[in-house]
This record gives structure tokens, C-alpha cells and sequence, in this order.
């Protein structure tokens, strides 16, 4: 006689699927693995079951595009769509493949779609940050990453730091702000170096190299030989220097380092159009 019950190994092969769609919901990014091969052949096997499933269809989508194959990524979200338009991670998920695709406003705009839904969803925050870092528009990033920050139990590093120079790049008018976020960060990440490098280079592009080298010696001494902490201590001495000679000097001084912070912000901006998150 045929048991009503699953089987075992069906039981775990479901309890394995569940998991498996809990995890890839709002999970960041992870580079291409083999265990990412074995979970969408298994996905394959689901959806050959149940073809009108729009979670399997949006977690095996999420595979594709960690694995590196948005083709593939683009044709389960496409079919999701079609089958549950309004599935619940499926706007999130799009918009993750359409940054890696270079697409932030389409991305922005299913972000946005997302967190009318879902405002809690810290993760769309900091998509919707990046998207709008990639359109060039810095104030909304800010308050995005802002919102991010606000939601997270424990905001990473990273989060502030994105927050910090998306508040670089709205301008000088904008540097105390930034300077008071990293502030805000280090009080939770004191030793975090991208955090303290970013602190002092805007605090030399302000002008303050008092400031840059009290962040300087936060820093472990062993790290100083390092190229880019020697220039920043290179360029706290100019701006010493200068401010006790000519003015032409200072000013030279001061271009330098903004030009610093200039390319650091202008290179993070060029990864996000570039390669997404």
C-alpha cells in the first residue's frame, strides 16, 4: 500500500527547498561555486514538477545571476512575472540582475516599487542608494543609505561608508556631513581601515591636517609604510607646510588632496555603473 506520508528523503528534499528560497530572498551577493550549480539543479528538478511556481522560478533566477549567467537570470524572473506579478522578493531580485546589467533606473525604479511594500527591507535601501549613486544623484543616496543605517540592527561598515561618500560626492558643501557619518561609523567600527582612510581624506580635501592626523594615528604604525597612508601623511605635512609659508603653496596643497577624494568618489561610482552590486 502506498503511505499517504512523504518520504523521508522527499521530506528533506523539501525542508532542503525551503531553506534554500528563505535564504535567497534577501541575501546579498556571492561570487560563482560549484554548491551554487548543485542548488539550481535541484531547482530544475522542482520546477519541472511545478512549472507555475513563481518562488522556484525567482530562486533559481537569484542562481543564475550569482553564478554569472544573467541570461538565465532574466528568463526565470521574466517567467516569474508572468505566472505571480506581484510575488513578494520578485521586484528586489529583478533589480539586483538589472545593476549587474547596468540598468540603475530600471533598477531604481523596481526598488522603489519594492519599498512602497516593504519599507523595512533594508536591503532595498542600499540597493536603491547604489542604483541612484550609478544615475549620479547623490543627496537621494544619501538619504537612502541614511535609511538603510537607520533599519539595519548592525549597519556594517561598508553601509556607512557608502553613505559617506555618496555625501562626498554631492560636494564640499556636503564634507562635514560625511565627516560626522564616519564619525557615527567608527564610534561602531573603530579600527576599520577603509573607514579611517576615507575620514582622513576628507578631512585633508577640508583642509584639516590636524584632524587627518589624529585619524592617521588610529591607524596601526606598521601600516604607515603603506603607499596610500604615507601620501596621506605626505599630503597632512604639505598642507602643514603650506599653511605656515605662501598661500600659492596651500593652494596646491589643498587641490591635491580634493583631487584625491574627487578620484576615490568618481571610482566607486564608476564600479556601481559598471558592475552592479
Amino acid at each position: 500500500m502506498t503511505s499517504r506520508w512523504p518520504s523521508e528523503a522527499a521530506r528533506r528534499t523539501q525542508a532542503g527547498l525551503a531553506l534554500l528560497l528563505a535564504s535567497l530572498a534577501l541575501s546579498g551577493p556571492t561570487g560563482a561555486h560549484p554548491d551554487l550549480l548543485e542548488q539550481i539543479a535541484l531547482l530544475d528538478q522542482q520546477i519541472a514538477l511545478q512549472p507555475e511556481n513563481a518562488a522556484l522560478r525567482v530562486a533559481r533566477g537569484d542562481l543564475h545571476r550569482r553564478h554569472g549567467d544573467l541570461e538565465a537570470a532574466a528568463r526565470d524572473f521574466a517567467a516569474a512575472r508572468s505566472i505571480q506579478p506581484d510575488f513578494d522578493t520578485l521586484a528586489l531580485q529583478q533589480a539586483r540582475l538589472l545593476l549587474e546589467l547596468g540598468d540603475p533606473a530600471g533598477a531604481e525604479r523596481l526598488l522603489t516599487q519594492d519599498l512602497a511594500a516593504h519599507p523595512e527591507r533594508v536591503v532595498a535601501w542600499d540597493l536603491r542608494g547604489r542604483a541612484n549613486m550609478a544615475l549620479r544623484r547623490p543627496q537621494p543616496a544619501s538619504a537612502d543609505f541614511d535609511q538603510a543605517i537607520r533599519l539595519s540592527p548592525a549597519p556594517s561598515p561598508a553601509l556607512f561608508r557608502e553613505q559617506a561618500l555618496a555625501l562626498a560626492a554631492a560636494g564640499p558643501g556636503e564634507w562635514e556631513s560625511a565627516r560626522r557619518a564616519l564619525d557615527a561609523a567608527l564610534l561602531r567600527h573603530p579600527q576599520d581601515l577603509a573607514l579611517l582612510g576615507l575620514a582622513t581624506d576628507i578631512a585633508l580635501a577640508q583642509g584639516q591636517p590636524g584632524a587627518a592626523r589624529v585619524l592617521i594615528g588610529r591607524v596601526p604604525e606598521a601600516l604607515h609604510t603603506l603607499a596610500r597612508w604615507t601620501a596621506r601623511l605626505e599630503r597632512a605635512q604639505c598642507l602643514e607646510q603650506a599653511a605656515r609659508g605662501a598661500d600659492a603653496a596651500a593652494a596646491r596643497c589643498l587641490l591635491a588632496a580634493r583631487e584625491e577624494l574627487d578620484a576615490q568618489v568618481e571610482a566607486w561610482i564608476t564600479g556601481l555603473s559598471v558592475a552592479g552590486r
